[in-house]
């Protein structure tokens, strides 16, 4: 908040979970700060994939799907996903031509 308040724009990238969105975007209302979000979502055998990939090690698989779940059924927010399958530069496409639209724009 400290950076906005300074004129900067900001993108917070990391995990933020559902519920923890509806929180961000209400202390953004209530300083009169627009507030997108976007949830990057691929298959669960791509994360997966990709997890292993990253880690070099085989994450809990049942850890693994429990988490992947809590982004699968998002209710209103489900205009916020990005299809996050395929390279960094096509997501990267996806993410600009949503914020570009309006469709990842909290409301």
């Amino acid at each position: 908040m400290q950076f906005i308040a300074g004129g900067y724009t900001v993108a917070f990238d990391g995990t933020v979970f559902p519920d923890a969105l509806d929180e961000l975007a209400e202390a953004c209302h209530h300083r009169e700060i627009p507030f997108h979000s976007v949830v990057l979502r691929c298959d669960l055998t791509t994360c997966f994939d990709r997890a292993i990939a990253r880690e070099g090690e085989r994450p809990n698989a049942e850890q693994f799907a429990d988490l992947h779940a809590k982004f699968s059924a998002l209710g209103a927010r489900e205009t916020h996903v990005v299809d996050a399958s395929g390279t960094a530069d096509e997501v990267a496409a996806r993410v600009l031509a949503a914020f570009r639209s309006g469709a990842i724009a909290a409301g």
